[in-house]
């Protein structure tokens, strides 16, 4: 919102049913926890925003980002099992819709009974060296995910480059 507005985030538990599913790509019958994003920004044209998820799609100014933000987030939401829609029109801001599956755990089963959940835990992660390759053009953004990375995993980072 390059000349101000108001963001608002909201979230809630909600359950997707047949029809809803039926309406939207991606989405299926279940229980999920929906994560809006609106803004009262400047809005999206119906043109930009028939490619607003496809990768290096940008409407920034060159050098000043990749067009991989949306993409990206919406390869992680279905890699997730869930779905984002957009809602946008010019001068009247946009929101994002964020519906991920709900996953309730066993003590919170005596309170959500009607919730469906899996009988079987999956197996713990066992702990192993690995390299990971972070990729991130935003200094702080970076340093932020390097420093998590480092103190997450049983071995402490070993060194980055800066490029």
């Amino acid at each position: 919102m390059p000349t101000g507005g108001t963001l608002f985030v909201t979230t809630d538990c909600v359950t997707i049913t047949e029809d809803d599913a039926a309406r939207s790509v991606g989405l299926y019958a279940d229980p999920h926890v929906r994560l809006m994003v609106r803004d009262t920004g400047a809005g999206i044209s119906t043109s930009e925003k028939a490619h607003i998820f496809e990768p290096f799609h940008t409407t920034k100014a060159l050098g000043k980002g990749t067009g991989l933000g949306l993409s990206t987030v919406q390869g992680i939401i279905q890699q997730s099992g869930g779905a984002i829609l957009v809602e946008s029109e010019p001068e009247c801001g946009t929101q994002f819709t964020i519906y991920l599956p709900q996953i309730i755990e066993e003590k919170q089963q005596e309170q959500c009974p009607d919730v469906h959940h899996d009988e079987q835990a999956p197996e713990p992660l066992v702990a192993r060296e690995a390299t990971v390759l972070l990729v991130e053009d935003e200094v702080e953004v970076r340093r932020l995910a390097g420093v998590v990375l480092s103190t997450a995993g049983p071995h402490r980072a070993r060194g980055s480059r800066r490029t």
